[in-house]
């Protein structure tokens, strides 16, 4: 075959293809054709035929191999849209081509369909070679085609070939340039076709028959490529047809990147590389995002995040430039004078608090051991003066008045107090001789704070000396003890009484004396009623517990034995429980007895089973077994049952019937045995009814009781009361007894006081007590009614039932509320007819009375002058000092020694014996002594009152000592220092650090001179006492330097500092 026959049925194929592409692209859009599949975008060479070019294209199928094709059926089919095939592609290899041959004289039915048939006819003379031919003419090949001859027209050059005009013929593109095919367009978008096209920078052209690929972002290609490269690493690539570009200093790249990427903060970048290559900024040291390299931490500064600014340290921290941590808290004892440098160390008598700029003088009242520690004086007995670094004693017979001042010794009429270590007045009723007290108090006796008299020590008080107040003082008896008058002493009721009276040790009650009644503990206000499970017999003080198998009420002074038929588990009364169906109990029982196989038993006692009959433990009645022979009696072959007698019963699946047991009744021979019901008995077997209690005993009219399965009434017992029959035994309350067998309580006679369960009316162990009386309370229901008898009376007899019976208290005598006997009356009072207690009528102010027994004001003497007598007073006590007393005077401090004067130690008798205050003190109202005009003060004048009217010393004019009468002493300011008005001492206020003087006539710092350079100067510096110091080595010192090592030299540290300096 030759090429020409190839190249027709190539193009007759293009024409196939191409129509079978229009037919499927019904549905495709613009700049789309359809796979048969779906649409997809046409490639980069592909061009738009519309129907008018695809028209014009068949016609010159037509012409050239004279094809009939009927227009009119294939052109509707044909689309807007459609894709050219290149057909360069499918010609390359004409031996793939061979097989066509058999498409010329088949009919392609498949592909058009059945209407539309196309044949391949014969054709004219080939067309010779670099010619298109028509079937009249023939022309010359444009440019860029080609026709190697035997084909009706030219051939658009082969991509990735070029045509050249004279060989006119096809010529492969070098590398790195293409060619596309530009055949059968009709409206080329270019119109040169003779060369092939250089491949484009930033694109690659792998094969010379497809367009440029462009390259992806972070590659490059120059011009001609057929590959694109990667953009290395450490270099970016910001344009596809520009050459890498190194990173620059701070920034770094991966490979393949449009651009470089920033450090990272706390990282340095110092050099073209990769991630791999930064490194991370030693501690110390920090860099910001797209630093090169890392930066030293500044002096002053923190860096704690690396890739952050550096953060200046906060007040109280420094930190040096060496070093690799953190900001470090100044310590205590130590003064940052800079956030760059260390700490430097405070002196004695200084301290300074973690992260203190400086160091701060130690304060008066308080004392530094150390320069990192402040310590606050003890407020008892010590002084610390500014600067100290110790606290010091107050010395004996000192006085300091406060921690912070000096110790003074104590002037006379004063002593030092051992607890505050202050100066106080003496006060009455004490001798300060000695700088000691004494009381004057003795035992039985009290004497109030501030007073030297003395007092009797009251009945129900206790009179002790009080280390608080420094005298003898009463203080209440407690609950359960009891103090006689003048004893003192509260003693705790001893065991086995009873004590409701504080006042008087004969007013204990014994608690043996009383059935029903113990006292095994001290301190009891009344006895303790006996509790149930127990008894308290009389003449013991202690409670018994009753025996297992009795029991007993509370109050009770014996135990009483179980009955028969019960059973006392907690020993007491409520109990009690009869014993049920199955046990038995013959009395004394803590628990029922479990009935034993082989018996019957009531819950009183057991019977042994009859012949013939059984019971197993627990059952409590006996039935028939079975025996070897039928027990029942049999006659002409019938069996004739027994019908059981009334009061016997005979349950489910027993053979023989059993009596009704006592405390029961068996109304229906079918059912067990029903109980008697409280109030009733059965004292018999096989009974059908229970009986009723009685009511009389002995012909008398009795109160009888039964509870549930009793086989007797029971008689109520004497000291309880039972309602009816169905109610059991309550006991009798306070004051109230009954007789056996009674149905209430009655009240008991007057003049006694009946206990719990009391059985008689007088019974002779409770009568009333003394200084009592008892009667029933007919308007509350006969309660017990004891009281004792009024205030200004007394009785000293027992089973009084009556206020008549008390008798009045006679005179020169008391009788508080209960007394049993009267009392005498004491010293400072006196006592007439019913008096209630010894201090109603009591000396009146300004006298005293020093009489026991005294019945009217007679025994009351006038208060002499230099004393004073309170109301009631036993003697009279002396005039403070400060004041002086008249004749009949109640108070002390009824008229003080006015201002400007003063007593001495002394009791005065009148306004002309109080001292003129003398120059240099101070005397306020009522004083005993001068009061010395503090240091820094002086007093020119007699008579002053107040401390006002100490003057403050002149400028420059220090007075240190007290009590001055003028501040021309021949004392002045102390080199160093200086003076402003009221100064105490010549080194009170020296000059701050960082300045001095030598004049010895300043009043204030401003005064002070600046510290020079070259020197440093501390507190108080002068020429003669503390010069100034030469600045340390490796230090400087400017102007106002407090200390030599204050500046420390950084040039002598950091060289390279000064050579910078010098550059610059």
């Amino acid at each position: 075959m030759n090429r020409q026959r190839i190249k027709e049925m190539s193009l007759l194929l293009f024409s196939i293809v191409l129509l079978k592409q229009a037919q499927s692209a019904s549905t495709c859009s613009s700049g789309e054709y359809h796979d048969g599949t779906q649409c997809l975008p046409c490639t980069p060479a592909g061009k738009i035929y519309q129907k008018q070019q695809f028209q014009d294209m068949l016609v010159l199928l037509q012409a050239r191999f004279q094809l009939f094709v009927c227009q009119e059926l294939i052109l509707p089919r044909v689309q807007q849209h459609a894709c050219p095939v290149l057909l360069d592609t499918i010609a390359q290899e004409e031996e793939t081509l061979i097989k066509l041959n058999a498409i010329m004289d088949i009919t392609l039915h498949q592909e058009l369909g059945k209407d539309y048939i196309l044949r391949l006819s014969s054709y004219c003379e080939p067309c010779p070679r670099g010619y298109m031919c028509t079937t009249k003419s023939k022309e010359k090949c444009p440019t860029g085609s080609y026709n190697y001859g035997k084909n009706p027209g030219c051939t658009s050059c082969s991509a990735g070939m070029f045509c050249h005009e004279s060989l006119n013929e096809r010529i492969t593109c070098p590398i790195g340039y293409y060619s596309l095919l530009e055949a059968m367009q009709l409206y080329c978008i270019s119109n040169d076709y003779s060369d092939c096209t250089r491949c484009p920078a930033g694109s690659k052209c792998p094969t010379k028959n497809a367009s440029p690929i462009s390259c992806d972002d972070g590659q490059y290609s120059t011009s001609g490529s057929t590959t694109c490269n990667d953009c290395p690493k450490g270099f970016s690539c910001p344009t596809k047809i520009s050459l890498p570009q190194a990173c620059p200093a701070g920034t770094y790249s991966d490979g393949k990147q449009t651009s470089c990427t920033q450090c990272p903060g706390g990282y340095e970048c110092s050099l073209t590389t990769d991630s791999n290559q930064i490194k991370e900024c030693q501690p110390g040291f920090y860099a910001l995002p797209g630093s090169s390299t890392c930066l030293a931490c500044p002096a002053g500064y923190e860096c704690i995040n690396k890739g952050q600014s550096p953060t200046q340290c906060p007040p109280g921290f420094y930190r040096l430039a060496s070093s690799t941590s953190g900001c470090i808290q100044s310590p205590a004892g130590k003064a940052l004078k800079s956030q760059k440098q260390e700490p430097l160390d405070c002196p004695k008598g200084y301290y300074s608090n973690p992260g203190d700029a400086s160091c701060t003088l130690c304060p008066a009242g308080s004392y530094c051991p150390d320069t990192a520690t402040k310590v606050s004086c003890s407020t008892t007995g010590t002084n610390c003066l500014a600067g100290s670094t110790a606290q010091e004693v107050c010395p004996s017979k000192y006085g300091c008045s406060s921690i912070s001042s000096i110790p003074i010794i104590c002037q006379s009429g004063y002593y030092a107090d051992e607890s505050t270590k202050q100066c106080v007045i003496c006060p009455a009723g004490f001798d300060c001789s000695i700088s000691s007290t004494k009381t004057l108090a003795q035992n039985g006796f009290y004497s109030p704070s501030g007073s030297i008299q003395s007092f009797v020590c009251p009945a129900g008080y206790k009179c002790v000396f009080s280390d608080l107040t420094g005298a003898f003082e009463k203080t209440h008896c407690s609950d359960g003890q009891y103090s006689d008058e003048g004893s003192g002493i509260c003693t705790d009721c001893e065991q086995g009484f009873a004590c409701p009276s504080k006042e008087s040790s004969q007013m204990r009650i014994d608690c043996s004396k009383f059935k029903g009644l113990y006292g095994e503990t001290t301190k009891l206000q009344k006895c303790s009623v006996c509790p149930s499970g127990y008894y308290c017999p009389y003449g013991s003080s202690l409670k018994i517990q009753c025996d297992s198998g009795y029991f007993s009420q509370q109050g009770a002074d014996k135990c009483f034995q179980c009955p028969p038929g019960y059973e006392c588990p907690n020993r007491d009364q409520n109990s009690i429980a009869p014993c049920k169906l199955g046990t038995f109990s013959t009395g004394a029982k803590q628990h029922c007895d479990i009935c034993p196989a082989g018996y019957s038993c009531s819950s009183e006692q057991m019977f042994k089973c009859p012949a013939y009959q059984t019971s197993e433990a627990g059952d409590g009645f006996c039935s028939y077994f079975i025996a070897p022979v039928k027990s029942a009696s049999i006659t002409n072959n019938i069996v004739t049952y027994l019908q059981c007698d009334d009061g016997q019963f005979k349950l489910f699946g027993t053979l023989g019937c059993i009596d009704c047991p006592k405390g029961h009744y068996c109304p229906n021979k079918g059912i067990a045995p029903v109980k008697c019901q409280p109030g009733t008995f059965q004292d018999q077997e096989k009974q059908t009814e229970c009986k009723i209690c009685p009511t009389l005993d002995n012909e008398e009219t009795k109160q009888f009781y039964s509870s549930f399965g009793e086989y007797q009434c029971h008689i109520c017992p004497a000291g309880h009361y039972c309602t009816n029959s169905t109610s059991m035994p309550k006991q009798c309350q306070l004051g109230f007894y009954s007789k056996k067998g009674s149905t209430e309580c009655t009240y008991c006679s007057d003049g006694y006081v009946c206990r719990f369960k009391e059985q008689e009316a007088e019974p002779m162990y409770s009568l009333c007590p003394a200084g009592f009386y008892c009667k029933a309370d007919l308007a509350n229901d006969g309660r017990l009614l004891q009281r004792a008898c009024p205030a200004g009376s007394y009785q000293p007899y027992r089973g009084k039932t009556s206020s008549e019976d008390c008798l009045s208290c006679p005179k020169g005598y008391y009788c508080p509320a209960g007394s049993e006997t009267p009392r005498n009356c004491t010293p400072g009072s006196y006592c007439i007819d019913q008096t209630e207690h010894n201090q109603v009528y009591q000396c009146s102010n300004g006298k005293y009375g020093t009489v026991f027994m005294g019945t009217s004001e007679n025994v009351c003497n006038a208060c002499p002058e230099g004393y004073f007598c309170p109301k009631g007073s036993v003697q009279p006590v002396k005039c403070p000092t400060g004041f002086f007393c008249q004749e009949n005077q109640e108070s002390g401090m009824a008229n003080p020694c006015p201002s400007g004067t003063y007593s001495g130690p002394f009791s005065l008798t009148s306004r002309d014996q109080c001292q003129t205050c003398p120059t240099g003190y101070y005397c306020p109202t009522a004083s005993t002594l001068p009061k010395a005009c503090p240091t820094g003060t002086y007093n020119p004048s007699t008579g002053q009152g107040s401390i006002s009217d100490c003057l403050s010393c002149p400028e420059r004019r220090p007075c240190p000592f007290y009590g001055l009468s003028t501040f021309d002493l021949g004392l002045y300011c102390a080199h160093g220092h200086y003076c402003p008005a009221k100064t105490s001492f010549p080194n009170q206020f020296p000059c701050p650090a960082g300045k001095y003087s030598d004049d010895i006539n300043i009043t204030s710092s401003s005064q002070c001179l600046i510290c020079p350079e070259k020197f440093a100067c501390y507190e108080g510096t002068n020429t003669l006492t503390r010069p100034k110091v030469p600045c340390a080595p490796g230090y400087y010192c400017p102007s106002g330097t407090e200390k030599p090592t204050q500046y420390l030299n950084q040039l002598l540290i950091y060289p390279e500092t000064k050579r910078v300096q010098e550059r610059d």
